[in-house]
């Protein structure tokens, strides 16, 4: 997922006014967790190493921190 504001830095999260943009990448030590399979369960999709999905502003989604 891009962020389409050109004067931000590549962010984890950019709302756009409608929706929520969700990009995840890597922790060098997180390198054995499949991205694409998470942001596929919400439609979107990416490679294991870098991923990303959208979030409409009424969507729910569970979060779980890894330790």
């Amino acid at each position: 997922v891009r962020n389409r504001n050109r004067n931000c830095k590549r962010r984890g999260f950019f709302w756009n006014g409608k929706e929520w943009s969700v990009s995840l990448y890597h922790a060098p030590h997180r390198k054995y967790l499949n991205l694409s399979a998470i942001a596929e369960k919400y439609g979107g999709g990416g490679h294991k190493n870098a991923a990303g999905f959208k979030l409409k502003s009424n969507q729910k989604i569970t979060w779980k921190t890894l330790d």
